[in-house]
């Protein structure tokens, strides 16, 4: 006698899906057959292990406490965020205002031109013409400073660099000397 066909059933009757006549067969055919019936007996006992064993019940907080890491991720995210596009308009912002006085001041006896030409009045015109040269005037003399202050830190530059190679080579002497004290060994 085959057994395949009451592997099925058994599985059947494991997921209560088999019906009379099929189970009056495989209870039949497990009454005769000792290798299904202990395949029969032990799948039966793990279905009352497992309908026996308690379902685990998540914390009465479960859901509070997610939704609570997931607004603290969102809050944080929505931060950064902002922070970044601050930080975007900011940069912009300079780099539009640098771009705009750049071209100002390059272009200022054109742009005085232009604005008389578009009959903007007079004042204004000579009063804008006055502090793009006041402008000019400035950056250049910015520009003359940062040479200056340049070549003059280049200079103290080296003299720094011997400053501190001099101190720490006094600090490695004096801690050899220092080492070579303890251990009795020091000689004058």
């Amino acid at each position: 006698m085959s057994c395949k066909p009451y592997d099925e059933f058994i599985m059947k009757y494991i997921d209560g899906e088999l019906n009379d006549i099929e189970q009056a067969k495989l209870i039949q055919h497990v009454s005769e057959c000792e290798a299904c019936r202990s395949e029969f007996e032990d799948l039966k006992n793990v279905l009352g292990a497992l309908e026996k064993s308690k379902e685990l019940e998540p914390p009465a907080d479960l859901q509070t406490s997610i939704m609570a890491k997931v607004c603290a991720i969102d809050i944080y995210n929505k931060k950064s965020r902002e922070k970044k596009l601050m930080m975007l308009y900011f940069i912009s912002t300079i780099t539009l205002t640098i771009l705009i006085l750049s071209l100002a001041l390059i272009f200022k006896n054109n742009i005085l031109d232009l604005m008389l030409y578009m009959e903007v009045p007079v004042e204004a015109a000579y009063w804008t013409y006055g502090v793009l040269t006041r402008i000019s005037a400035e950056a250049a003399m910015i520009y003359g400073y940062v040479l200056y202050f340049k070549n003059l830190l280049a200079d103290f530059y080296y003299v720094f660099a011997g400053l501190f190679i001099i101190a720490l080579m006094s600090k490695v002497y004096e801690i050899n000397g220092i080492n070579t004290v303890k251990n009795g060994s020091r000689v004058d």
